[in-house]
Parts: structure tokens; sequence; C-alpha cells
């Protein structure tokens, strides 16, 4: 992730940049040791890898310069072949190493070196061949004294002997170049590894990128699968912080590797610096040597000028041979100098690499404090998250809970709705048999005062017949002393009864007319209590209707709210380069909007509740308990006109057995009043007959006495 920190131009720009210096140092190397044909061909080779590698370059500064997120494809497939150009390029270095390797091996099975093989075949002979030479020139000279001869034999063994010396010693000398090259290629290399580490973290931190996006849209998408999301990054950042650290070890190995590299360049350097010191003084010494070899000969010259003769193709071999070494030494000086250049620009590129490896050392050490409080920042979000979650999930569940309750009473009130109509119907069947008991117990009084009346008309009649005949009874009377009358206590009765028949009759007619005024009474309160429940329920049905309706409104709104500010995170966080300040501005825009719709949340839903809890529990209880209480004490008081009406049944029906019995007892009072008056008729006629007889008699008398006057 830090690479993207850095300026990807420059990167670019410098990545390529090495590259051509490695080619082209890579190019000095094998044209030292090449001919011309692989030169040509290999020139031509670097030349079409280097105007790919400018064009592709080229291509990703503009790419990198729009900062097209659609380009993202294109510039990681020009990467990748840039990584393929510079592993062929590679390649080609490594095979022409070989094939130089080679024919270095074959250049030492000949005797020579392996960098410098025609030259040291021009100019370097063997202390033998000179010997040999010397041999063949005193055999040609036999003239000269042999043991002058042998005197200078003995006096160059020594300097050729030196010679033979340096010789090693150059070969050291080579081998330690050739170690110093095979160390600056190793820390080359070692530096191309680290530019591939480098490279593939790159790739992978890319490719780690693009889930990491996959999870972004998936979160625009998913707003309810935040938690895992939140788990996975987790697990991802531990799996970074356990990488960092073992990173953060290969780059400190890597460190000590280039210190020590850096102390044995040092140490083979001033070792080196040492051995040229040394070599410069015995060059010095030799030098010497040969000037005092000069004099000696300058004055021996007067006594053996044959000598000099034989002596002067010596010394100018001799002199040959120092000249050659001198070129040596000054190619030697010319490659030192080179080598402590390139020894400083090796210096100049570790001092850049561990710069560059302490920034990123110390970007890494920042960029794990920025992670670990983000990842505090997000164990904190993901803690408030499922705090959030946890309440939204117990308001849902209160919220169906009331729904279910207020279903619950939808049924209850249906129930009661049934109910109100089974005892609607109930009472309206009871009111029809209670108006026809009231028809009957109406049309019963009134027939029985028809029936009454007819008997008192009948009564009077008989008595107005009755006191028709007290007259002519009274004769019956004077002559039957003996007999008292008994109907003066039959009509006492008899109105005695009539009077207790009709109070009974009144009382019960009133009583049922208060029973049937008060049922009605009754019927209409519930009838009006009922109404205004329905009324009522059904408004705080609507209310909560509305409510529901703006809720989910609401919550409608905080889900497009989410979305869109996820989609606005997600465009800040493309657009914004800095990872940090990206998750930042993102961990603060969903703790920002979260505790919004916490806010919102909770006052909604506790208005919600509140207004639920105030209006259900206390309206719908107490209209329940109210209605309830209606129901109950309508029931007892349909009970009770129940048990009144069946009272009232069981005391018509007994009323009419006393009518029955008291029409039974009336129709034989009739009898026997018929009877009574039958038997008083009878009398009557008897007492007329009597009366007309006696009459007659009376008659008879007078007749007889006025006769006999």
């Amino acid at each position: 992730m830090y690479w993207e920190d850095f300026d990807r131009g420059s990167l670019f720009k410098l990545a390529s940049n090495f590259v051509l210096e490695k080619q082209q140092y890579n190019l000095k190397e094998t044209s030292k040791c090449y001919p011309d044909t692989h030169k040509s061909r290999t020139m031509e080779q670097v030349e079409v890898t280097k105007t790919d590698v400018e064009r592709k370059v080229d291509r990703v500064l503009k790419i990198i310069k729009r900062e097209s997120g659609k380009k993202e494809p294109e510039l990681i497939g020009l990467v990748e072949d840039f990584h393929r150009d510079y592993q062929s390029l590679y390649a080609q270095y490594e095979h022409l190493k070989r094939d130089s390797g080679d024919k270095a091996l074959k250049g030492k099975g000949n005797g020579s070196s392996p960098y410098y093989s025609s030259d040291s075949e021009s100019e370097y002979y063997s202390p033998m061949d000179v010997e040999i030479e010397t041999d063949t020139a005193f055999d040609t000279n036999r003239s000269s004294p042999r043991w002058t001869a042998n005197n200078i034999k003995e006096e160059l063994k020594w300097p050729y002997g030196e010679e033979a010396d340096l010789r090693h010693e150059f070969a050291s000398r080579t081998k330690e170049k050739e170690a110093l090259a095979s160390d600056h290629m190793a820390a080359s290399i070692k530096s191309q590894e680290i530019e591939t580490f480098n490279k593939d973290e790159v790739t992978s931190l890319k490719t780690e990128l693009e889930p990491l996006h996959h999870e972004r849209r998936d979160l625009e998408v998913r707003i309810d699968g935040k938690m895992d999301e939140n788990k996975q990054q987790g697990e991802k950042n531990k799996a970074m912080f356990v990488q960092i650290p073992e990173e953060g070890d290969e780059v400190s190995k890597l460190m000590k590797q280039i210190k020590d590299n850096e102390n044995n360049l040092t140490s083979r350097i001033s070792e080196s610096m040492v051995q040229v010191c040394n070599l410069k003084k015995e060059v010095d010494f030799l030098r010497a040597q040969q000037f005092d070899a000069r004099g000696s000969i300058t004055c021996e010259s007067n006594e053996s000028f044959d000598m000099t003769n034989v002596m002067k193709p010596e010394c100018g071999s001799l002199h040959d041979q120092k000249t050659k070494l001198e070129i040596l030494l000054e190619r030697k000086s010319k490659e030192i100098s080179r080598y402590r250049v390139q020894v400083k620009s090796l210096k100049e590129e570790i001092a850049r690499k561990s710069a560059f490896e302490l920034t990123k050392v110390e970007e890494k050490r920042r960029l794990q404090v920025q992670v670990m409080h983000l990842e505090s920042e997000v164990d904190a979000l993901s803690k408030q998250k499922i705090k959030s979650e946890d309440e939204f999930r117990s308001y849902i569940h209160e919220i169906n809970q009331l729904n279910e309750e207020n279903n619950h009473l939808n049924s209850r009130i249906l129930a009661l709705e049934a109910l109100f109509r089974e005892r609607g119907l109930e009472l309206s069947a009871q009111e029809s048999k209670s108006r026809r008991v009231n028809k009957t117990a109406r049309m019963y009084p009134m027939e029985m005062d028809k029936k009454v009346e007819l008997q008192i008309t009948d009564q009077q009649r008989m008595m107005k017949q009755i006191e028709e005949n007290t007259y002519n009874s009274k004769l019956f009377k004077q002559l039957s002393k003996g007999n008292k009358p008994t109907y003066h206590i039959l009509e006492r009765k008899m109105e005695d009864l009539a009077q207790e028949f009709y109070q009974k009759v009144d009382d019960n007619i009133t009583l049922l007319s208060l029973r049937i005024a008060v049922a009605e009474k009754t019927h209409y309160d519930n009838k009006e209590s009922y109404n205004n429940i329905k009324e009522r329920l059904e408004q705080e049905n609507e209310a909560l209707k509305q409510k529901l309706v703006t809720c989910e409104a609401e919550l409608v709104k905080l889900k497009d709210d989410a979305a869109a500010r996820s989609s606005f995170i997600v465009n800040n966080l493309q657009v914004h380069e800095n990872p940090a300040t990206r998750i930042l501005k993102a961990v603060g825009e969903l703790v920002s909007t979260k505790k919004n719709r916490k806010e919102k949340l909770r006052s909604n839903v506790d208005l919600f509740v509140a207004e639920m809890d105030k209006v259900n529990k206390r309206s719908l209880n107490e209209a329940v308990s109210n209605s309830e209480a209606r129901l109950y004490e309508e029931e007892e008081q349909k009970s009770k006109l129940l048990k009144a009406v069946s009272l009232l049944e069981h005391r018509v029906v007994e009323l009419e057995k006393i009518n029955n019995e008291k029409d039974e007892t009336l129709l034989s009072r009739a009898e026997e009043k018929r009877e009574s008056i039958r038997q008083l008729c009878l009398l009557i006629e008897y007492h007329r007959s009597r009366c007309d007889h006696l009459k007659e008699l009376v008659s008879k008398l007078i007749v007889r006495t006025n006769k006999k006057t």
C-alpha cells in the first residue's frame, strides 16, 4: 500500500533509467570481452529494447497523468511487459556472461588472462623464453667470456623472479578484480531481486486492492453484510501485520548484507590500495636497481664492449618489459580509479537504497501505527455497528411484537364484534320474546278484565234480578224466618276475590313494564358504548397505520441515504490517492452517518414506542377492559333478564293455573249460584203459588165474609 504515497511518474522514470544504465554498463563490460560481430548484434537488440522501453514508459506516464481508472489493466499490462523485457535482457546478459566465462577458461588453458588475452600474448614473455634467447645470443657471440654471461644471468634471475612474482600478484589482483566484479554483480542481482520483490509487492498490493474495490462495491450493494466484510478486513489486516514484520526482518537482513558487502568492499579496496602502493614501491626499487645496473654496465663497458652489444637486446627487452609494466600499472591505476568510481557509485546507490529502505521502514512503521489506529477505529466501529444492529434488531423485534399485539387486538376486536353481533341477535330475539310476553301480558289482563267485566255485568244483572226479586223474597223471608240468607256472604267473597285478582294482575303488569324499560335502557347504552368503542378503535387503527407508513417511509429514506453515502464514500475513496486519508474520511463519514442514523432511529423509535405504548396499552387496555366489563355486565343483565323472563313465564304459568283454578272455582260457584238461583226461583214460584193460593183463599174469605154480612 505504501507505493501509492510516491509519485508514479518519478518511480517509473527511475526504473527506466536504472534499466538503461544497467544495459549500458553491461554493454561496456561485454564490449571488452566480445568481438565486433557480437557487439553489433547486441547493440541492435539493445537499441530495439531501448526504444520499446521508452515507448512503454511514455505510455505508462500518459496513463498515470490521465489517472483514468478504466485504463488500470492496460497500465498493469505495460508494467508486466516492461518486467518481461527486463527479464529477457537479464537472461541475454547471463547467457553472454556464460559464453565469456567459457572463453576465459579456454584462454586460461592456453596460458593467457581472461580479459586481456590478446594484449598479454603480444606484450609478455616468460622467463624461460628470455633464457633461451640469451643462450642463443651467447652461442652466436662465443668470442665474449662465459663468466660474464653467467654473472649477468645470475643478476637477471632476481628481476625475472620479481617479475614472475609481479605476474602472480597481477593474476591474484585480476582474481580479486573478478571477485569484486562478482560481488558487484551479486549486489546488482540483489538490487534486482529487491526491485523484483518490490514489484511483486506492488503487484500483490494491486491484486489486494482489487478485492478491496470489489468489497467496496459489495458494500454499496450489501449494507447488511458489513460486519462480515469488516471481519475479513480485520483478518487481512492481521495477515498484513504478520507480513509487515517479516518484510521488515527481510529488509533488515538485506541492509545487514549490504553493510557487510560495503565493509568487505572497503576492506578489499584498502587492501588493493596497499598492494598498489607496495607495487609502486617495488617498481621504484626496480628502477633504482636498473639505474644501478646501467651505471655498472657503463663502467664495465670499456672493459667488455662485446658484452654490451650482447646485453643491448636484453636491455631493450627489459626496457620494453618495463614500459609494458608501466603501461600495465597505468592501466591498473585506471582500472583502480574506475573501480573507485564504481565503488563510489555503488556507495551512492547503496546509500540511496538504504535511505529508500529507511524511508520504507519509516513508512511501514507509520503505516503500522495508522493500521493500528484504523484497526482500533474499525473495532470500535464494528462494536458500535453490532450495538446499533442489536438495537435495530431489538427495535424491529419490538415493532414486530407491537404489530403482533395490534393484530391480536384486531382479532380480539373482530371476535368482540362477532360477540356483539351474536349478543345483538340474542338481544333482538329476547326483545322479540319480551315484546311477545308484553303483548301477551297486556292482552291477558285485558281479556281477564273483559271476562271479569262480563262476569260483573252478569252478576249485576243477576243482582238486579235478585233485587227485583227481593220484594217477592221478603214474603218468603217472612215466611221462612228460620232460613238465613247467604247471598251477601257470597257477594262479599266474590268482590274480595275480584279485587285481589285485579291487584295481582296490576302488580305483575307494572313489574313487567319496569323490567322491559330497564332492559331497553341497558340495550341502548350497550349499543352506544359499542359504537363509541368501535369508532375509537377504528381511529386508533388508522393512526397506527399512518405511523407505520411514516416509519416505513423513514426507513426507506434512511436506506437511500445510506446507499448515497456509501456511493459518495466509494467515489471519494477512488478519487483520493492517499489510502490513510481515504480510510479516515470513510471511517469518519461512516461514524457520522451511523451516529445520525442511530439518533434518528432512537428518536423515531422512542417516539413510536412511547406513542404505541401510550395509545395501545392505555386506550386498548381501557377499551378492552371497559368492553369486557360492559359485556360482563350485559351478560349478567341478560342472564338476569332471562331469569326474570323465565320467572315471569313461570309466574304467568302459575297465574294461568291460578286463573284456570279461579275460573274453575268461578264456574263451580256460578253453577252453585245458578243452582241456588234455580232453587230460589223454585222457592219464589212456590211462594208465588202459595201467595196466589193465599190470595184466592183471602178473596174467598172476604167473599164469604161479605156474603155473611
